[in-house]
């Protein structure tokens, strides 16, 4: 047989039957949830303001592609090959320094990223010295071969016209252009634009900010 229950701290009253209870107190009790919810929310929302508050303004990020090179203007596969800028080229890079200074309004440049590759090199010192002339402040030109274009490897210096005519497989030669992951046939040794000489590295290395032509 059980003993006697223990005496409870509180006094203990029967809650009467679910149909007489009244609904008032639910809504009531419902009500007040709601409110500390509401509170809760305009709280967060507060810290979330203060918090956005004190973050720095996000910056903006300008793509600007080079002017028209060389091999661009004679259909030809360019890749890493340092080919200069044509004199529309020039002209291209000059008219899009005029629409940073005009349509940007007062937006502040402070880095330049670049290529290695004398056409990219060529286009932002332009633009550059644009912003320089009109009293803006010259941003630092930092160039890395990382953003070089793709590499074309076996398809350098071939005419582009001329290779999508003959080439035996259109499919692959696609996939090798427009492909984000396409790899064209690697540049053998005795290929008359083969990049991976010491001078080639040594160029690399020189052009590099930082002086690691691995980075």
């Amino acid at each position: 047989a059980r003993g006697p229950s223990p005496a409870l701290p509180f006094e203990a009253k029967a809650l009467p039957p679910r149909a007489a209870r009244q609904p008032v107190r639910h809504r009531q009790r419902f009500i007040l949830m709601g409110a500390v919810r509401s509170r809760s929310l305009l709280i967060l929302a507060q810290l979330a303001a203060s918090t956005a508050a004190a973050l720095t303004t996000p910056g903006r990020l300008v793509l600007l592609r080079h002017g028209e090179s060389a091999w661009n203007a004679a259909g030809r596969f360019t890749g890493w090959e340092d080919v200069p800028l044509t004199p529309r080229g020039e002209e291209e890079a000059r008219t899009a320094a005029e629409l940073l200074l005009t349509e940007a309004g007062d937006l502040r440049i402070d880095t330049v990223y670049t290529s290695v590759l004398g056409r990219a090199l060529r286009t932002a010192g332009l633009c550059v010295e644009a912003l320089r002339r009109n009293g803006r402040p010259p941003p630092p030109i930092l160039p890395t071969w990382r953003l070089n274009e793709r590499h074309y490897g076996m398809l350098q210096g071939l005419d582009k016209r001329d290779t999508l005519e003959k080439w035996p497989d259109p499919a692959a030669l696609r996939e090798w252009r427009l492909s984000f992951a396409g790899r064209p046939p690697p540049m053998a040794a005795d290929h008359p634009f083969y990049s991976r000489s010491p001078e080639r590295l040594a160029a690399l290395r020189a052009a590099n900010a930082d002086g690691d032509p691995r980075r």
